[in-house]
């Protein structure tokens, strides 16, 4: 009964915030691969749906590769390619984009709290150039996040809430400033399979409405 309550809690702020923004729900499944003690590979596949699972937003794939240095300190690469429905103005059309990221991360744990914290450096890229709209200029940004969560005895659904940072690349114009807020939790079935739910909140400075919804994913250890 304990778990149903946390979890309606995030549902109900997650609605009762829905009424003014954009809102919008972000599905998916991630498999974990473990090659060796340092090294893993994840892969992600997610669909996204916008005003309230009424029309799909973008749908996208991703591979992970990450190297674990030491218990706290790791580094990675990210690949995405995805496709968005862009039906912002008269035009709608389906666009291919891909996304190269870099990180870096550092995890501290301590008296059964967890911070940590990721630098990332991303290049967004359109895969076709459209005649009717202008030149794509790559989206590059430098982002920070910081994650905090607790880890309480006999309680399988512990909070996590993360806050991160975009900041632009200042030689690229047309690109944005924003700060994404979540927070959620997970809960494991088992040591394969595990579950995570969540709400997040997104204020990009370059629109004058900002983007919310829940966050879905199902992970399988292989």
């Amino acid at each position: 009964m304990k778990y149903i309550t946390v979890l309606s809690t995030i549902f109900l702020f997650a609605n009762s915030q829905a009424q003014s923004n954009l809102f919008e729900s972000w599905n998916s499944i991630k498999f974990d691969y473990k090659i060796s003690k340092n090294f893993e590979i994840n892969y992600e596949i997610q669909l996204r749906l916008k005003s309230k699972r009424e029309l799909y937003d973008q749908l996208f794939n991703e591979l992970d590769f990450k190297y674990q240095f030491s218990k706290n300190l790791y580094t990675g690469f990210v690949f995405r390619i995805s496709e968005k429905n862009d039906d912002f103005g008269n035009y709608i059309a389906s666009k291919n984009f891909t996304r190269n990221q870099f990180y870096i991360g550092y995890k501290i744990e301590k008296w059964r709290y967890e911070m940590e914290f990721q630098a990332k450096y991303q290049i967004k890229d359109k895969v076709s150039s459209d005649r009717l709209f202008k030149l794509y200029i790559p989206k590059k940004y430098f982002r920070y996040k910081l994650s905090l969560s607790k880890d309480f005895k006999n309680w399988k659904l512990d909070p996590k809430i993360n806050f991160e940072f975009f900041l632009r690349d200042k030689s690229y114009a047309n690109i944005y400033d924003k700060l994404r807020i979540s927070i959620g939790t997970k809960y494991k079935f088992n040591k394969k399979n595990s579950i995570n739910v969540g709400y997040f909140y997104d204020n990009d400075f370059s629109y004058p409405f900002k983007t919310e919804g829940l966050k879905l994913r199902y992970n399988f250890s292989l």
